[in-house]
This record gives structure tokens, sequence and C-alpha cells, in this order.
């Protein structure tokens, strides 16, 4: 139910309900059950979510497919483990504790702790279901995914709250007076007066989150109506710069995108798709990541076509190239983008600052070093050492590299920066034809809305696609297709977010709330530990 929910399959909604199931089966278990439960169920919905990755390791990795098994398991048994924890520790803080409001503070700590862990993998958070809700999703300049998440899990723990109540009164839970001797008469009515006021007390707790979820789920409608109903800062010829920009998608196989003898084919076929844009007069053209499969810098004879295209379209353009540099004997290798303005004598460009671990460096490679054939053949790159936008005629662009685009701190770097427009540059031809572009691309369009900024994004295969700041897919492509995407868009330097300024709050006040309900319910349990502790001795 979980994996239905995300792209390709259109079921947002199951994500609403989806962990109600899980919430059944963990009532009153304790820990290490619980652990195991949750961790059953992170395993099947991530071998089922990211099956793609037997896709890359065995085809492009070299590995062949019953190898790459193992790669893929191996990823799948670490992001069960936070699955597992959430179940553990529902179960380990106790009945009191396994409320609406606790559950959903802990797993959006979970999220955020699996975002930062070992370098971070915050791929298909729960929130990113939601990416084409247009209005539910206008909450992320406030709180981030996280909010999102935090707003589905609630639902989906008062739904099994109302189903457990919906159970409680259906069964009998006391037995006729009458049956009883006299002497247990008084007992008895006592036990049933209790049981009655414990009823009613768990009746209006349980409807007092029902109702408070409504609210909470209404006034983020609400919320979200209201900023698409405002005019997007840079809609007015005083405020905002019109951008012409145009994306070029060249759909080249990965199995010839490096191959020696290719290079001139791929650079004509960028050549001809880029020179059927000119009636559009762009301002702007976007190639993807690793468009130029040689090193742009040593300047060879190819180079000299883009800087013939680039004085041709009187247009700036950003495209994908490997790069080197020295560090004294030691030779570095970068994922970089370059920008080429035809008003400009020198040449802009950013390096990859968050690397892919085992596609683009092998992380404690003295201890992994076996591993290093699954690294990409132009070798074991370095990140970037700065985060800065790119500028434009008017405006800059921040760039975002492929894998970059799923963390959020780095296109709020680029636009606390000064970045008018966010630009992804990817190459998901690894992923081949599987659920991967599309979970891709559902995740770049949250980076637009949490810093009203719109995003451009450029893929080799697909999915490549031009967003607005209120998070519409103004157009896209399709997958494997040869295509060229042309649209006009206004930027301003509009005030930044609430999110681009205070980051990821909201997760830390999670964090903060899962600590304290922790340690509210070890200390009840240890309470109720000692009072059954007395009845059985007096």
């Amino acid at each position: 139910m979980l994996t239905a929910a995300f792209p390709p399959v259109r079921a947002p909604w199951v994500a609403w309900l989806a962990l109600v199931p899980l919430l059944i089966s963990l009532k009153g278990e304790p820990f290490r059950r619980a652990f195991r439960l949750g961790f059953i169920t992170g395993l099947s919905h991530n071998v089922t979510l990211i099956y793609w990755v037997a896709i890359v390791m065995g085809k492009y990795g070299n590995l062949g497919f019953p190898w790459s098994l193992g790669p893929l398991f191996l990823l799948c048994l670490y992001l069960a483990l936070f699955p597992a924890l959430f179940g553990g520790l529902l179960g380990l803080a106790r009945p009191d504790c396994h409320r609406p409001l606790f559950a959903a503070f802990l797993w959006v700590a979970l999220e955020y702790l699996r975002s930062k862990a070992l370098s971070g993998f915050p791929w298909c958070l729960l929130g990113y279901t939601q990416y084409e809700n247009g209005l539910l999703i206008q909450l992320t300049d406030l709180t981030g995914v996280y909010g999102l998440s935090f707003l589905i899990v609630l639902t989906n723990a008062v739904l099994f709250h109302l189903l457990t109540l919906a159970r409680i009164n259906r069964k009998s839970e006391y037995r006729n007076p009458k049956s009883e001797n006299t002497k247990h008469i008084a007992t008895f009515e006592r036990n049933f007066t209790g049981k009655i006021l414990s009823r009613v007390k768990r009746q209006v707790r349980v409807w007092g989150y029902t109702f408070g979820t409504a609210l909470l789920i209404m006034m983020s409608l609400f919320y979200g109506h209201r900023r698409l109903e405002e005019r997007p800062p840079g809609h007015s010829e005083k405020s905002g710069q019109a951008l012409r920009c145009v994306v070029i998608q060249p759909s080249i196989d990965q199995s010839v995108k490096w191959d020696p003898s290719f290079q001139e084919e791929t650079l004509a076929r960028y050549e001809r798709l880029t020179r059927s844009t000119y009636d559009f007069s762009p301002d702007l053209i976007v190639w993807p990541e690793t468009a130029v499969p040689l090193f742009f810098q040593d300047g060879p004879a190819l180079a000299k076509t883009i800087f013939s295209l680039v004085e041709e379209s009187k247009a700036a353009l950003i495209f994908g190239s490997p790069a080197y540099g020295r560090n004294g004997r030691q030779l570095k290798y970068y994922n970089r983008a370059y920008l080429l303005r035809p008003d400009m004598e020198s040449i802009q460009y950013y390096d990859k600052v968050h690397l892919v671990p085992f596609g683009e460096y092998v992380p404690l490679k003295g201890i992994l070093g076996f591993i290093n054939q699954l690294v990409p053949a132009a070798g074991d790159f370095a990140p970037g050492d700065r985060v800065a936008p790119m500028a434009l005629k008017n405006g800059s662009a921040g760039i975002l590299i492929c894998f970059e685009a799923i963390f959020p701190e780095i296109s709020r770097a680029m636009v606390r920066k000064g970045a008018d427009v966010l630009v992804n540059l990817t190459n998901d031809a690894w992923f081949g034809v599987s659920s991967a572009p599309y979970q891709h691309l559902s995740m770049s369009v949250l980076r637009a809305v949490e810093n009203r900024r719109p995003l451009i994004r450029a893929a080799n295969t697909g999915i490549s696609a031009i967003i607005d700041s209120q998070g519409r897919i103004m157009d896209r492509t399709d997958l494997f297709e040869e295509e060229t995407l042309r649209t006009t868009l206004l930027l301003s330097d509009a005030n930044l977010t609430f999110y681009a300024r205070f980051g990821d709050m909201f997760a830390f006040l999670a964090v903060i709330m899962t600590i304290a309900g922790i340690v509210i319910g070890l200390k009840r349990s240890e309470k109720e530990i000692n009072e059954t502790s007395r009845r059985v001795s007096s």
C-alpha cells in the first residue's frame, strides 16, 4: 500500500490509510516484536519501491542480475530499520504514547534522521506522495516535505484509533451483575463504573484527535488555496523579468553515451535540437547532466560547436560535463555544470557537492575497495567545495545536479545566495524503464514550492520538466523520447520563504517531541510495573 502511493502509480490517496494495518498489528506488542513487524513493513515497501537499484547495478555496474540483488537488499535492509524503529519505539513508549501526535512526530523524526545519516538518503519520503496535490503542497514553504509526512501519519493514526474505538464499542466488556455472588456486587459496580469512565475518556480523546486532525488538514488546504490565489511574485512588468527557457532532451542511450566513437553523433544531436528552438528566441538553453561526454575544459575541437551555438542563439547555455583538477600530484574528477553567455568572456561553473555513494564515489574506500567496479568509468568523483548560483543576464540560476534535487538544504543554500531559478541537470538513463524517473521528478516539484522559485529540469532520457514556483508542472516530456520544451518563466527577487530562511525547524520540533514522548512513556511504564508489584505483594 505504501509503494502504491508513490509514482508512477497514481494513487496518492492510499498514503492516508496505508499505515493503518501496521498500527493495528503493533497494538500492545513489546519492543522486540513491534520492531520486527516494522522491519517487515519497511523491507517489503523498499524492495518494491527501489527495485530499480538492481537495474543500475546489474546493467551499468557490470554485476549481472543475480549479483545485483545483493546491493539492492543491503540498501533495503538499511532503510527498513527506520520503520522498524517506528514500530519498536511505539511499543516501547506504551499505549499512553501510542497516540496520533506521538506517532506522527516519531515518523517525521525518523525521516529526518534518514535524510542525514550516512550522507543521507531521503528518497521518497512519505510526503512526496502528494506532489500533485496543488493545494496541500503549498504547506511546504513553511515545513518542508516533513509537514506533509506529519499530516499523513497523523491521519493514519486517527483512523487506527477510530477503528479500535468502534471495535471496543461492539464488544461486551462486562458481565451481568445478577450472575455474581452478593458479596461481589459492590466490587463489580466499582469496576463497572471505572470501565464506563475509561471508555468515555477514550472516546473523548479519540474524537478530540479526530476533530483536531480534520481542522489541521482544513487549515493546510485553506493556506494552500490562499497561496495559489496570490499573484506569484514577478508576474508584472515592474517586479519581474521574463525568461524564455528551452530544455533539450536528446534521449541518448547510456550504453553508447561514453563511447568515443559516438561523441560526434552526441554533439550533432544536441546541435540539431538546439537549432530547432531558435524560432522561440530563447534566453536560456538547458542541456542535461554530463551532456558533453568529454572534458570540455580541455577545449577540444568538438567544444567549438558549443561556443558557436551560444553565439548563434544569443542565449545562455547550461550543460553538464565531467571535469578534473589537480591538488599537487593528486588528480581529482568532478561532476560539473557549465554556464556560457555570449556577452561574457569568462566561463562559469559549479561542481556537484553531494555525490551519490557507490555511484560517484565509494565511501570508506580503504575498507570497501572491492566495490570499485560499481564506480562509473569516468572516475571516482570528488565533491565541489562551494554552493553558489551562476549569473544569467537578468537574475541567477541555482544548479542542482541529479541526486542533489532530493536534498532540500542544497536548494535552500542556492536561493539564500540569490538564485532566482533552480536548474536541475540529471541523467536518469541509468534507471532504464522503471519507476525511478517518475519518483525523481516528484521530489523536484517540492523544491520549487519550498523556496517559491521556478525549477527547470533537463534529463537525458526524461523526465524533463518546467515547474513554476507554486509546484505546477507547466510542461514535461515522456521517457526515452527525443524532445524539447519551451516555456516563458517570470523571475523576481521575491522574499525568502519561511522554509528558505529557517530550514527544517518543523523536523527539529518533531525530534524534540519524540524524545519527550519516549521519556514520558518509559516513566509511565516504570510506574505501572511498580504498582503491579505492590498489588502482587499485598
